[in-house]
């Protein structure tokens, strides 16, 4: 069975808004037509685009560090064909989104690998996103409160395992060792000033980061690049450090 079959129960999806929020057809109401937003097909130029603007990202974003080697499927890299348009003042109401994903694991062949190893060690998930929802990567009812950290040229967001001895106290007693690589989720934003700080003024009221990322003539435009890690917390942790924030910075839209 394909390792993409049988991720992890690290990786929670969520269904984005935008499908619901956009799909508004043209209503008839005492014998006027109104209209508002409804998905159009994105043209193809801006479609190849978008893909070249992702291929970009994913390049930058490097593999966890050894033994962890990407799966036999590689990449997956989705372009959403879609994007809402409004009618009447013909102009895309939010960029076209695109999604890189890439699954990372230990090699169960190698001799050398102790049975801890093998136990910490677990899948690391990769998810990069263009123009997507700023929701945060999380570990359902097992994680505990997200927190900032203190990374260079990103926002950058953890949710760890509820540690032990919390007041919610959902995780059995763990070694030090242990607790290091517990299971963790970590998003990264990088966007204009303006949309980096909606996001942080929402985490600190404790409140979910804002959506709307603004009209776009040309639904290739780049305003927003999102990238969501699950693994165990030490691994990602320095995964992230080395993600390279102002070379993807760059690929933004100016």
């Amino acid at each position: 069975m394909s390792p993409r079959n049988t991720r992890s129960r690290l990786l929670v999806v969520a269904v984005p808004a935008l499908a619901i929020a956009a799909a508004i057809a043209t209503v008839a109401l005492s014998g006027a037509a109104v209209t508002g937003p409804a998905m159009k097909t994105i043209p193809a130029v801006a479609q190849s685009t978008l893909r070249r603007s992702l291929e970009k990202a994913a390049g930058l974003v490097p593999p966890p560090e050894k033994p962890y080697v990407l799966d036999s499927e590689g990449a997956k890299l989705e372009i959403d064909p879609r994007a809402p348009w409004d009618p009447t003042s013909r102009i895309w109401t939010r960029p076209g989104r695109a999604t890189a994903e890439l699954y990372y694991e230990t090699p169960g062949d190698r001799p050398e690998a102790s049975a801890e190893e093998r136990e910490l060690l677990g899948p690391i998930e990769v998810s990069i996103e263009l123009n997507g929802e700023s929701r945060l990567a999380d570990l359902g009812s097992e994680g505990g409160t997200p927190r900032i950290l203190p990374l260079r040229d990103a926002v950058v967001v953890e949710i760890s395992t509820i540690v032990p001895g919390s007041a919610e106290g959902r995780v059995a007693s763990m070694t030090p060792r242990q607790s290091a690589f517990r299971p963790a989720a970590l998003t990264m934003f990088i966007g204009d000033p303006r949309t980096e700080a909606g996001i942080r003024s929402a985490l600190k009221r404790g409140s979910d980061p804002p959506s709307a990322l603004g009209r776009a003539r040309n639904p290739a435009t780049l305003r927003l690049i999102s990238i969501r890690l699950h693994g165990p917390k030490e691994p990602i942790e320095v995964l992230a450090q080395r993600i390279p924030a102002a070379s993807l910075r760059a690929l933004l839209s100016r």
